[in-house]
Formats: C-alpha cells, sequence, structure tokens
C-alpha cells in the first residue's frame, strides 16, 4: 500500500509539473550578417531588445538563430524556426509566414523596425533614378543573401546585380 501511495503522489507531482511547465521557447532566426543598430552579430542589437523585452513581458522564452538569410527563410518554411526578424515584407513569404497585416497590406504600427536601402555611385558615376526607373551602366553590389534589394533593383529596371561577398 505505501509504494502504491508513492507512486500516487509522483504521478500526481508529475501531472502537476507538466501543468506549470514552461512554454517551449520560440525559435527565431536571422541574418548572421548583421545589420546595425537592429541586428548585431557582437551583442544584442535593438530588434533583439525589443523581443527580449516581449519574451519577458510574456512568459514565453525565445531563443535567438543567427545564419545565412537563406538558411533562415528555409528552415522557417520548413518548421525548423517558429519565426524570423528583421525581414522585409515580400508577399510570396507569406506562404510560409505571417507578417502583421491591416486592410492586406503590411501594418506598419506593429514592425518592429524601419530601415531603408540607399544607393551609392562614385563622383563621376553616370547612374540614373526618376522616382521610377534606374539607369545603371555595369552591374550593382549588393549584400550577400538581400532578396527584397535584389527584387526591388530587378522591379526598376535592372537586370545586373551582383551578390557576390
Amino acid at each position: 500500500m505505501h509504494g502504491c501511495r508513492c507512486c500516487l503522489i509522483w504521478c500526481v507531482l508529475a501531472v502537476s509539473s507538466m501543468a506549470h511547465a514552461a512554454p517551449a521557447p520560440l525559435r527565431l532566426c536571422a541574418s548572421n550578417q548583421g545589420d546595425y543598430p537592429w541586428v548585431l552579430v557582437d551583442r544584442p542589437g535593438l530588434n533583439q531588445l525589443l523581443i527580449e523585452r516581449a519574451s519577458a513581458r510574456s512568459g514565453i522564452p525565445v531563443q535567438f538563430h543567427f545564419m545565412r538569410w537563406g538558411h533562415c527563410l528555409l528552415r522557417l518554411s520548413d518548421g525548423r524556426m517558429d519565426g524570423a526578424f528583421n525581414s522585409s515584407f515580400i508577399s510570396e513569404r507569406q506562404t510560409f509566414a505571417r507578417f502583421p497585416m491591416r486592410d492586406g497590406k503590411p501594418d506598419g504600427e506593429r514592425r518592429l523596425m524601419r530601415s531603408g536601402y540607399h544607393l551609392f555611385q562614385r563622383k563621376s558615376g553616370t547612374a540614373q533614378w526618376d522616382g521610377h526607373t534606374l539607369k545603371v551602366s555595369g552591374p550593382v553590389g549588393v549584400p550577400s543573401g538581400s532578396f527584397a534589394i535584389t527584387r526591388r533593383l530587378r522591379e526598376v529596371g535592372l537586370t545586373q546585380v551582383d551578390q557576390s561577398r
């Protein structure tokens, strides 16, 4: 009888501890190349700090994983990651990811940050931009893994985009 009582107490404790177990951590990925000040490779950037604050307030732990951006998106699409941050909205990504939306458009009020793209040329350069079309002679270099930038450059007429390191 004593053995059954111990077993019953153990079962109650096990079930009780499962009911109060901490939630599984959210696995979040981002590019390992950094994007100052949002994502830093040597210490937490502003996005990590904001996410950690939300984690502490909600009681839902997070794990950050930094990798090549293409791998991050692949792991998000196949379920090995729960989310990605420091990402641009591209409609095709909605097949495997959810973005904060309002009226069918990305909701800017719920984004972590706002970032822009800048194009630089030499003083002697001949690139032209009319607000819609980019005219450049020769390739334009962009950071490796910059899918949104590459896509946008192609949308405005650029055909030679170099993503090599």
